[in-house]
């Protein structure tokens, strides 16, 4: 049986994910939040999260695709950047369509890296 290593790739891959899981547990508070100082109703207020899971399917099905063309690594790059420019729009934005924006662009680019995370760790590992 293979013993798994923790190495500084899978440090990095961890560190990745803490990321997304920490913006994805502190969005579904700032919705109500947001909610508030936008003063919109609560079935407007969902749409950020409806946004964030749009993005999520949209990276499912780009997914594959950008990793052919490019290597895993640029992916990762580019879905934590993506990631990082969606936390932005969505903690700067007053306007509504913006934190909208954010959302499915935090969603899409967060999800790409966390598919994108999974591959890695696996081939990096092997059987452990």
């Amino acid at each position: 049986m293979a013993t798994l290593v923790r190495d500084r790739v899978t440090w990095l891959i961890y560190s990745q994910l803490a990321v997304y899981g920490y913006f994805v547990y502190g969005f579904g508070p700032s919705v109500l939040l947001l909610r508030d100082e936008q003063q919109v109703s609560r079935t407007v207020s969902g749409l950020r999260g409806t946004a964030l899971a749009g993005g999520a399917v949209l990276a499912g099905l780009v997914g594959a695709r950008l990793v052919r063309r490019w290597d895993r690594a640029a992916v990762l790059r580019v879905g934590l950047a993506g990631l990082a420019l969606g936390i932005v729009v969505v903690t700067a934005a007053t306007a509504l369509p913006l934190t909208l924006l954010g959302a499915l662009l935090a969603g899409t680019f967060g999800a790409l890296m966390l598919n994108t995370d999974s591959a890695v760790l696996s081939d990096h590992h092997g059987a452990a």
